[in-house]
């Protein structure tokens, strides 16, 4: 079957099947509330239409979709997104409205929107409303309709710094059929590793059209915003003021990265079990998704100091000077300045059986870098930092105990620790340029394809 009879059965399909959808949709707007915030883009409507640029790519110009899905994809595509709007017209979706809103605020003058529910009655008029000449994929965002309709349009899609996880890749196997011929028109298929090569191979990429080019995470701005970090900086130093006096040392700063709420928990109550450390302890929580704090409340209460970034302290209670002391980042885009300011580094997502989330910040600022058993996501980037001897794997919480104290008492394992997570990301620079180059054919064919009408 050919892919324009496939796009014209789908489409019948969803046209039958609107009433229904039509129907889920209130139900969805009715009691869901997270579902709200523009709600119009998830279906096509009022895209790009939000930053200060506007219309910065006229449907008569012309422009290049570049769709990502969340927030850690939308700190990851930055450079590359600041490198290819320089020379090109872009136009960028994100899957989440935390992907949306980091990639507004970091890039102000990009035209930005939800991408649309993956339906061919809601792609179509999107992509020809907007003039895309070529659609560009960050890591695994393949979307069935998306890609149809490009394939029907005669739009080139490319796909950069992509990746399956093994679950993943287990799942999107189950439907290869479907798949398959989409993925086959995926040119370049610009992936992180070997693994991910012979992944994509498997679901339909052609061999001469799969580079491996590295992972872009790894290419991010040497400096941060110097003002940001100096008010992290004053943040944490009040809180430790407020906690333990005018006077006291410097404490043991962790952070918990990216953290989410059963093992936020499991660390906490691991490190607040301990009767006596040799220095006092700021833990410094930085959650994933900030909509699930309730959950952690409880845990929190039972601290007598917890400071918030947005709303202060407020959960200070008359006792004796505390051995732990926690912060709380309470916002978004401020955690990449947050690494510089602190001892060491707990990735989350390791031991919440998630995957795991970037540890390459870390590493960038030098710090001792603490990962847990589940590592499926970031497989490849720790092997690297193994190869470097700069990560301390843990089994489970209560290794943490142990790494700290370890820290706390040899300032020179410490240190070397950092210097290894260092040298490790200085020495995986140059997927930016790699791709930019496989990207060069691509740009070719976006620009001599008509804009769809």
């Amino acid at each position: 079957m050919n892919p324009r009879t496939r796009f014209f059965l789908f489409r019948l399909v969803n046209r039958l099947l609107w009433p229904l959808i039509l129907l889920i949709l209130v139900l969805v707007w009715v009691f869901y509330r997270k579902a709200r915030p523009y709600f119009a883009e998830r279906m096509g409507l009022s895209a790009g239409m939000s930053g200060p640029s506007r219309m910065s790519a006229e449907p008569r110009d012309g422009c290049v979709l570049f769709h990502l899905a969340s927030l850690g994809e939308a700190h990851a595509s930055k450079g590359l997104l600041i490198r290819l709007s320089q020379k090109h017209r872009l136009l960028a979706t994100t899957t989440t409205v935390t992907g949306r809103e980091s990639l507004a605020v970091q890039m102000p003058d990009l035209s930005v929107s939800l991408a649309p529910l993956d339906l061919p009655d809601l792609w179509d008029p999107f992509i020809r409303s907007r003039g895309i000449r070529g659609i560009i994929l960050f890591e695994t965002e393949i979307w069935p309709m998306m890609l149809l309709t490009a394939i029907v349009r005669g739009i080139p899609v490319a796909l950069v710094n992509g990746r399956l996880s093994t679950a993943g890749f287990g799942r999107m196997k189950r439907i290869r059929g479907i798949l398959a011929p989409l993925v086959s028109g995926i040119d370049p298929v610009c992936v992180q590793s070997s693994r991910d090569k012979e992944r994509f191979m498997v679901l339909g990429a052609k061999e001469d059209r799969v580079f491996v080019t590295g992972n872009l995470k790894w290419d991010i701005p040497e400096h941060d915003d110097p003002d940001l970090s100096t008010q992290l900086d004053s943040w944490l130093k009040g809180t430790e003021v407020s906690a333990f006096g005018q006077h006291a040392g410097k404490p043991f700063r962790l952070l918990l990265s990216s953290v989410h709420p059963i093992e936020t928990e499991a660390v906490l109550e691991t490190l607040s079990h301990q009767e006596r450390w040799a220095m006092p302890i700021h833990i410094v929580i930085a959650l994933r998704h900030l909509e699930r704090m309730n959950e952690i409340r409880p845990v929190l209460a039972r601290f007598s100091h917890v400071a918030y970034r947005k709303r202060g302290v407020t959960d200070r209670k008359d006792t004796e000077t505390p051995s732990i002391v926690l912060s709380v980042l309470d916002t978004y885009g401020e955690l990449n300045s947050l690494y510089p300011q602190v001892d060491a580094a707990f990735i989350g997502g390791t031991l919440d059986p998630v995957g795991g989330h970037n540890p390459i910040y870390a590493a960038k600022a030098g710090l001792p870098i603490l990962i847990g058993p589940h590592i499926d996501h970031i497989r490849d980037l720790v092997d690297a930092l193994e190869t470097g001897m700069a990560p301390i794997r843990l089994s489970g919480a209560d290794g943490m105990c142990e790494a700290i104290r370890k820290m706390m008492e040899d300032p020179g394992y410490r240190s070397l620790l950092g210097k290894n997570a260092r040298s490790v990301f200085l020495s995986q620079n140059g997927a930016m340029e790699r791709t930019l180059n496989r990207l060069v054919p691509f740009w070719e064919r976006a620009g001599k394809g008509s804009v769809p009408s």
